[in-house]
């Protein structure tokens, strides 16, 4: 089974890699920031789990990212059977403050 993770890097998607490794999910896990955090989890997972993981920058933002990274899963691991939709973007200032631009990228 195969398993991408998206904002995998810290908090609830650094462990939901570490439980999907552990129940044997080859994984992807995408990060947009945080490149040495991605390392030391695929690590972590690569020496604990006997799975394949790759970590692939992904700007959800941008459709190409996204196309770019599903593909390279698809030629490196195959079929992504579970989705974890996990990245997440804030913007701390009031709802009324926000441009449509920013409410836009929050969601």
């Amino acid at each position: 089974m195969n398993c991408l993770i998206t904002g995998a890097s810290l908090g609830i998607g650094h462990d939901l890699a570490l439980k999907m490794a552990s129940m044997s999910y080859n994984l992807l896990l995408t990060y947009n920031n945080n490149l040495e955090l991605c390392k030391l989890l695929q690590k972590e997972i690569i020496s604990k789990y006997n799975v394949k993981c790759i970590i692939e920058k992904c700007d959800l933002s941008k459709e190409d990212d996204i196309k770019n990274t599903i593909l390279k899963f698809k030629k490196e691991i195959g079929n992504i059977d579970v989705l974890v939709n996990n990245a997440s973007c804030s913007m701390d200032n009031l709802f009324l403050d926000k441009t449509k631009e920013e409410f836009l990228k929050v969601l």
